[in-house]
């Protein structure tokens, strides 16, 4: 173990030790410190807003702060959990009925969700309760080990299942849902050269095509789901009626988007704006017009 993996252990170690409270306002303010010097990023992030929910610059610069205060404060939170018992504390269940009937038809489940309030923290909650989910994750470079203490802490703290979205992935995403488990597909990331360009809030954005066709070929319900932090800082877990979609995947990537686009519009400071869900298709415009 090297020695910046050895100080991010500690200072997780020191975040387990903080009162829930206390670790979600921490995490708030240094995520507002870390967009108060993230000046580049900031500013591109703060023009996406004014472009694609049509919002004057002051409040374009209000929602990002907020945005990156909820990052810290979900960083905060979901590492100063020690057992999904503690989330089940910290989520709500909305429509938890819906998911069951699902089940039902023993297909197995995809959850379509975004990357609103703390959907890690919703995600324990869910195993908590005994459902068998597994979540689809983008590996990232394992800079002072970052990755192996993520990995850590959503199997053995949360209880959830993970397939990595390259190499054999597809094929353990297929294995779930023929077991008539849980996949859950975070639609909201951009999907670079490997997605279909397709409208998101207004701009072209490379969305992913894996959801639309895992669902055709075992048929199984598509449950949107998604989480939203109340004024007491509650998260409460949404469930929604299974989704029809049509044959044209461009018709369905747009109903996917249409979704999503609901809620961040509904509460864009709950929504991880860094992701920049529009970056790749940008770029590639910008590529082809020669700028």
């Amino acid at each position: 173990m090297n020695f910046s993996t050895k100080i991010l252990r500690l200072f997780i170690a020191l975040i387990r030790k903080l009162p829930y409270r206390t670790a979600a306002k921490l995490g708030s303010f240094l995520g507002t410190t870390l967009w108060f010097f993230s000046f580049k990023r900031v500013n591109r992030l703060e023009s996406r807003c004014v472009s694609s929910l049509g919002v004057g610059v002051t409040l374009s610069r209000r929602i990002i702060k907020d945005s990156y205060a909820n990052m810290g404060r979900i960083f905060f939170e979901f590492f100063n959990l020690k057992s999904r018992e503690e989330a089940a504390d910290l989520v709500s269940f909305i429509g938890e009925e819906i998911l069951r009937e699902a089940l039902k038809e023993g297909r197995g489940v995809i959850f379509m969700t975004a990357h609103l309030a703390n959907w890690e923290i919703a995600a324990a909650a869910v195993c908590h309760r005994g459902y068998p989910l597994n979540v689809i994750y983008t590996p990232q470079r394992n800079n002072a080990g970052v990755e192996d203490i993520l990995r850590e802490q959503r199997e053995k703290v949360c209880g959830m299942g993970l397939i990595p979205s390259e190499g054999a992935g597809m094929k353990e995403a297929f294995k779930v849902l023929k077991r008539g488990e849980i996949l859950c597909i975070l639609q909201d990331l951009d999907a670079r050269s490997d997605g279909v360009i397709s409208e998101f809030l207004g701009l072209p954005a490379s969305v992913h095509t894996g959801l639309i066709k895992l669902n055709r070929r075992f048929n199984c319900p598509v449950v949107p789901l998604r989480v939203v932090r109340d004024e007491s800082g509650k998260n409460l877990l949404l469930f929604y009626p299974p989704l029809s979609f049509d044959e044209d995947m461009e018709k369905s990537l747009l109903i996917c988007n249409n979704i999503i686009e609901s809620w961040v519009t509904e509460h864009p400071d709950q929504w991880m704006w860094i992701l920049d869900r529009w970056e790749f298709a940008h770029n590639a415009a910008r590529h082809r017009s020669g700028s």
